[in-house]
C-alpha cells in the first residue's frame, strides 16, 4: 500500500514538472485584427505597469510583478509581422506555481490589443 502511495506521488510530481517545462518553452501565437508596430504595442501595454527589461527591433521583454508572494515573471513578446505576435511567460527565479501566468498574460495582452 505504501508503494502505491509513492507511485501516485511520484507520477503527480512527474506530470507537474512536464507541465512546467512545456509552459516555459512554448510561445503562444496571437493574430491581431489591426496592424501594430512594436512602439504602438508598448503604448497599449503601458497600463499594466510592466518594467521593460529589454527592447529590440521586433521584441520586448517585460517584468510583471505579480503579487507580494511572487518575485515576478518575464513576459516575452516577439513581433513576427504587423499582425502576428509570439508571447511567452517565464518565472523569475524558482517559483513552483507560475505556469498559469502564461494564460493570464496572454488574455491580458489579447484584450489590450483588440
Amino acid at each position: 500500500m505504501e508503494l502505491f502511495g509513492f507511485i501516485i506521488i511520484g507520477l503527480t510530481i512527474f506530470f507537474w514538472i512536464i507541465l512546467r517545462i512545456n509552459s516555459e518553452r512554448k510561445f503562444r501565437k496571437l493574430k491581431l485584427n489591426k496592424e501594430y508596430d512594436i512602439k504602438q504595442i508598448d503604448q497599449k501595454l503601458s497600463p499594466f505597469l510592466w518594467i521593460t527589461l529589454e527592447s529590440g527591433k521586433n521584441k520586448r521583454v517585460y517584468l510583471d510583478k505579480v503579487c507580494l508572494f511572487s518575485s515576478g515573471v518575464y513576459v516575452f513578446i516577439v513581433q513576427i509581422d504587423e499582425n502576428t505576435l509570439l508571447i511567452n511567460t517565464n518565472p523569475l527565479g524558482r517559483q513552483p506555481f507560475t505556469f498559469n501566468r502564461d494564460k493570464i498574460n496572454f488574455v491580458k495582452i489579447q484584450k489590450a490589443l483588440e
